[in-house]
């Protein structure tokens, strides 16, 4: 769909849930990522009736990097306490011309993932160090917790974008 109209639009992904053997579980990530076409903000702040997601409370698309990302994991449109957020930063953006990898920017995280926990309104923040996409995964929010017999993990995981200041 080619985007025409000025204001903001939000990309969801709804995939199947898929099988980790490392862990014995299967997954299933509902995940969103917007962006604005024309500068004209609109309805970023708006849930979309997602299983799970994560809302929103900063232009998810307009983050200046060393500032803060904030979010409110929602299950059934309800606020989730204690959500364990897992952050991860795009080392590598895809080509999408070659549909390959790009060069990586940034190595791992010293000390493994970065982990927020949502309070007790199911909100939690971030401060952004740099430029990039990050992406927030609040891991187990959504409702359905079992899949094919063995457990589920129904993530809501949104990706932001943060720019320098130039």
């Amino acid at each position: 769909m080619p985007v025409t109209k000025a204001g903001d639009y939000v990309v969801v992904l709804e995939p199947a849930p898929y099988y980790e053997e490392s862990e014995d579980i299967f997954i299933q990530q509902l995940t969103k990522v917007y962006f604005n076409n024309a500068d004209l903000p609109t309805d970023w702040m708006e849930p979309q009736g997602l299983a799970t997601e994560i809302l929103p409370l900063n232009k998810p698309y307009n983050i200046v990097a060393g500032s803060t990302f904030t979010g409110q994991v929602l299950s059934e449109g309800k606020p989730v306490a204690g959500a364990e957020i897992e952050i991860e930063y795009m080392a590598a953006e895809p080509n999408l011309a070659t549909n390959a990898a790009g060069e990586a920017v940034a190595g791992p995280m010293p000390g493994g993932a970065v982990v927020a926990v949502s309070d007790a309104n199911g909100y939690f923040t971030f401060g952004v160090p740099k430029a990039g996409w990050w992406g927030f995964a609040a891991l187990g929010s959504g409702p359905v917790k079992e899949h094919e017999g063995k457990e589920l993990s129904q993530d809501a995981v949104i990706w932001v974008r943060a720019w320098d200041v130039k």
